[in-house]
């Protein structure tokens, strides 16, 4: 199942949580127990249990009046998903975290935004990181309807600056909780999700908190050769541009003071989001010594190369149309998108994962603004 992307679900959602059960405790000596009630539109629903690891369901339950029920086993944390089917666009699905001993609560609603996970200080704070992010969204909301949709550019930095400020204090509170359960599966959840947007650093400090255990993964390894990669080398690589031709990325480097690698994809929305400034910055600096090459992870060449035409993105633009069976991203050991690298003018790398307003003051920091 892909987790990461049903928390990007629940992280954009607008409404706010609701329906909290108050029911007595009931704890399993053998197992987890999953105490459960929906909407009416769920009543007699069949529902699918599925597990982290597992690509099929490993139950199935029937919801009888508004009312479901569990019973499981985890000799550690581990991730579940309760759902009414398996498309990720049905809204009635719900993560939760168990192992054995635990009561989980959920309210499961086919409305989105709706559905609501407790019981447990993990599942508390998982769902407190999701109503956090709601919250942020409906202040934002607030912010863009005040400026409308044609803001001057003194007001879309004031957007920016807003949301940048708004992002920082949700990251601290984001650190807080993955600190607190850095020893767990759930803490190891927020550390390796992109959602929860820490910088290099703030990952670091976490990882070195980690289990050994943790730190053996791969997802952790790669993310230590993804942060320790400044200072070193971009990797020589030839790719296929926009319009055909096989370039050389090394060669394309050479022409810019600096130049922004940036892996993105059509079909993923937090790229599109930043396209508009990405566009924005190119068009202030790139008589200053910028450059930009995007790099996209379409698999669809009519979807990449229409948004490159959508959002007059005229810079070099090249893909392999594999996805994530791309070699270069491969080699670079990033995990998410977007993701940017900056490098000079001889290809080594100065800084990375940087976007909107701190990717903009590092360029004024490297003389670009001047």
């Amino acid at each position: 199942m892909k987790f990461h992307s049903l928390l990007w679900l629940l992280l954009v959602l607008l409404s706010v949580v609701a329906c909290k059960e108050q029911e007595s405790q009931v704890i399993s000596d053998d197992g987890f127990v999953v105490i459960g009630t929906t909407d009416s539109i769920l009543n007699n629903a069949n529902l699918s249990m599925m597990m982290d690891g597992k690509d099929e369901p490993i139950a199935t339950i029937q919801v009888k009046d508004n009312q479901f029920m569990y019973e499981g086993s985890a000799e550690k944390l581990t991730i579940f998903q309760v759902c009414r089917s398996l498309a990720q666009s049905d809204p009635a699905t719900q993560m939760f975290f168990a192992q054995d001993g635990d009561t989980v609560r959920i309210y499961l609603s086919s409305q989105l935004g709706k559905s609501h996970v407790s019981g447990t200080t993990v599942n508390d704070d998982f769902q407190m990181t999701i109503d956090s992010a709601m919250c942020l969204n409906q202040r934002l909301v607030k912010v863009f309807d005040r400026y409308g949709d044609k803001p001057t550019m003194a007001q879309q930095k004031e957007m920016e600056r807003i949301v940048e400020e708004e992002k920082n204090h949700l990251t601290e509170l984001y650190y807080k909780v993955a600190e607190k359960h850095v020893n767990n599966e759930f803490g190891f959840f927020i550390i390796t999700n992109p959602i929860f947007a820490f910088t290099d650093e703030q990952r670091m400090t976490l990882i070195k908190k980690m289990p050994q255990a943790f730190r053996d993964r791969e997802v952790i390894k790669d993310y230590e050769k993804a942060i320790n990669s400044t200072g070193k080398k971009f990797p020589e690589y030839t790719i296929r541009s926009a319009n055909g031709n096989f370039i050389s990325l090394t060669n394309e480097i050479k022409k810019h003071n600096l130049t922004i690698i940036d892996f993105w994809a059509s079909w993923c929305a937090p790229c599109m989001q930043e396209m508009p400034h990405m566009v924005q910055l190119y068009e202030l600096y790139k008589d200053k010594g910028l450059g930009i090459i995007g790099v996209s992870l379409d698999k669809d060449e009519e979807s990449w190369k229409k948004a490159v035409s959508d959002f007059n993105a005229n810079w070099t633009q090249v893909s392999e149309l594999n996805g994530w069976d791309c070699k270069l991203v491969k080699d670079l050991g990033f995990t998410a998108i977007p993701h940017t690298i900056i490098v000079d003018s001889e290809g080594t790398i100065v800084a990375q994962g940087l976007t909107g307003v701190k990717l903009e003051d590092f360029l004024r920091y490297m003389g670009l603004g001047e």
